[in-house]
């Protein structure tokens, strides 16, 4: 950013006060080894974001003064230049002022006669979250306080589509100020588990987990945990002690939720199962069980169906007990998921009996629907796969509480004692998409495909050991 340091509070930290407070007090305090590593999926979405920036900007103005890769005292001095000729578009401008001790670079300043200004932030999300919303408030009250410019404020989808961010002076100034206490304080704040898009996520994990906090506890994400820190309830034992009536006054936990987390906390902090309805996982009047689970790139390219597909379909089928081969579909490059779906549905077909599909969460569902319809094939997912497949995390959920803080399988299947032949540090789902891409993109060879399909074996398998481990729990009284 030049060769001088802007003042001290950035719009993106303004945001981060409200979204990740412990991962902005670690930007600033915390041991910079311990952040979550850039790996080549972030580094993929950085470059995702770049692209859809660029395209949005060239959709969206004939013509603009780029300074995105100016240093930002060069950015700031050209941008203060050019908002006092007016009717100008900026791109990568940056804006700063000492009296308000904040600094940040818009994606575009939208410079209209008489002064009037409008921030547009470009954004990969179809829709726009508080994060993107309170970053983009921060650049409309810079420029409103240090510029002297009636500002607007909106976000732009990555389909091009405007979510305007009305001009809330209070709100943003709460945010400053909320930053400011988080940056002052000796002590990191309270960590969140699974906190979503925190760059120390790790870190956090591992804090949350030492300190029994009170995020490990089922649907207790930052903002009722932010309820609970503010009554001094901040670990599982605290909540185990709360009296039920009092979570009521909870804003947020409902007659649902209640005992939800209740059952949670009594479940971490026994190490024991809860069981709390009748195990019933799949029915009868089928003799064979296809465990399913698919790999796709929806994440990665949202907005680009060329290459949003499913690249790989895996099953593993148990007939009357006897488990098969695990059996892979795999599309190397995305122009051949219709036929890896016309193999799957002949596979289906080809089976000697009635037969359910079993997977964990809704993704396979959602996600085989969809390609049917893109491929012309709703008759045969309305026939062959819709009816069939089932969600067993549906059935677990209402028959028990297990001792974890999450229901994803990566979770619940070492719980049954599986283990996953790699490790998350070397392949997940986002590395697997990522392993996939890359050879795709060079036209359908390349190394490490190996390690997507063992990685989607795993999964299945993981199943198979899951609906075991609910079965023989059923069974014990």
């Amino acid at each position: 950013m030049g060769t001088s340091t802007p003042p001290s509070l950035s719009a993106s930290d303004v945001s981060l006060a409200l979204s990740d407070p412990f991962g902005l007090w670690h930007d600033h305090h915390g041991d910079l080894k311990l952040k979550d590593p850039e790996d080549e999926y972030k580094i993929f979405l950085k470059e995702q974001g770049l692209r859809i920036e660029k395209e949005l900007l060239a959709k969206r103005h004939a013509s603009f003064v780029d300074l995105k890769d100016e240093p930002f005292e060069a950015a700031a001095k050209q941008t203060a230049e050019l908002m006092k000729q007016g009717n100008v578009v900026i791109y990568g401008g940056a804006l700063s002022t000492e009296k308000l001790g904040l600094y940040g670079r818009p994606d575009v300043i939208v410079v209209e006669p008489k002064r009037n200004a409008v921030i547009e932030e470009y954004k990969l999300a179809g829709v726009p979250d508080d994060r993107h919303k309170i970053q983009a408030l921060a650049y409309a009250h810079l420029m409103t306080k240090s510029h002297g410019h009636s500002c607007e404020a909106r976000v732009v989808s990555r389909n091009n589509e405007e979510f305007p961010v009305p001009y809330e002076e209070q709100l943003v100034e709460s945010a400053i100020q909320r930053a400011r206490e988080i940056l002052s304080q000796k002590k990191p704040p309270y960590p969140v588990h699974d906190c979503p898009g925190s760059e120390w996520h790790g870190l956090q994990n591992k804090m949350a987990r030492e300190q029994t906090d009170v995020t490990l506890a089922w649907n207790v994400g930052r903002a009722i945990a932010g309820k609970f820190h503010s009554i001094g309830v901040h670990t599982l034992q605290d909540l185990a002690k709360m009296d039920p009536q009092a979570l009521k006054s909870i804003k947020g936990l409902g007659a649902k939720k209640i005992p939800q987390l209740t059952n949670s906390v009594k479940a971490q902090l026994s190490k024991k199962v809860i069981k709390t309805g009748k195990w019933e996982p799949i029915g009868t009047g089928a003799e064979t069980e296809i465990f399913l689970d698919l790999e796709g790139t929806g994440e990665l390219f949202q907005d680009d169906p060329a290459w949003n597909c499913i690249y790989l379909i895996g099953v593993i089928a148990r007939e009357k007990g006897k488990v098969g081969p695990y059996k892979s579909f795999l599309a190397k490059v995305p122009e051949q998921e219709k036929g890896i779906l016309a193999q799957f549905l002949e596979y289906l077909k080809a089976q000697r009996s009635e037969y359910w599909l079993l997977h964990w969460f809704h993704y396979e569902r959602s996600q085989l629907k969809k390609a049917c319809e893109k491929h012309g094939l709703q008759e045969e997912f309305e026939r062959w796969i819709a009816p069939r497949l089932k969600d067993l995390r549906v059935p677990a959920q209402a028959a028990c509480v297990l001792p974890l803080p999450s229901w994803s399988i990566k979770a619940v299947g070492p719980h049954f004692g599986f283990e996953w032949s790699q490790d998350a540090s070397e392949v997940d789902a986002m590395k697997s998409a990522m392993i996939w891409f890359k050879q795709a993109a060079s036209g359908g060879d390349g190394a490490g495909l190996g390690k997507v399909i063992r990685y989607n074996e795993d999964d299945c398998r993981a199943m198979i050991v899951v609906l075991d481990g609910f079965e023989k729990l059923s069974e014990c009284t």
